[in-house]
This record gives structure tokens, C-alpha cells and sequence, in this order.
């Protein structure tokens, strides 16, 4: 059988994205409860937020 090509780096990243974003409007932005909804750990969905591109100044600063 022949092996399938990866798709582009660009193809992955948008809906990694767009699942990161819904999850995070879902949750009011409440990172832990997007985490939960996206099945991953709340610092790893930091890091790919990162990675991403999708930090925000709120994101970054830590809650009082």
C-alpha cells in the first residue's frame, strides 16, 4: 500500500485552531474549562496556545 503524504503544516494548524478558539468562547475564555472540553491538560493547551499564536494579553497576565 502506498503511504499517504502528511498534509501541509498549514492545513493542520487551522483546525487545531478554529477547535482552540470555539472551545475557548464556549468556555467564557476559562482556559481550564476549554482544556477539559478539548481533552487535554490546562498547560498543554497553553503551550499550543503559544505555539499557536493565540495568546492575548489577558491570557498572559496572572488573575488577582
Amino acid at each position: 500500500a502506498a503511504a499517504r503524504a502528511a498534509p501541509p503544516v498549514a492545513e493542520a494548524v487551522e483546525p487545531q485552531k478554529e477547535a482552540i478558539v470555539a472551545a475557548l468562547s464556549a468556555s467564557g475564555n476559562n482556559v481550564s474549562a476549554a482544556a477539559k472540553a478539548l481533552n487535554m491538560h490546562r498547560t498543554q493547551l497553553y503551550r499550543v496556545m503559544k505555539r499557536l499564536g493565540l495568546f492575548t494579553a489577558e491570557a498572559e497576565e496572572p488573575q488577582a
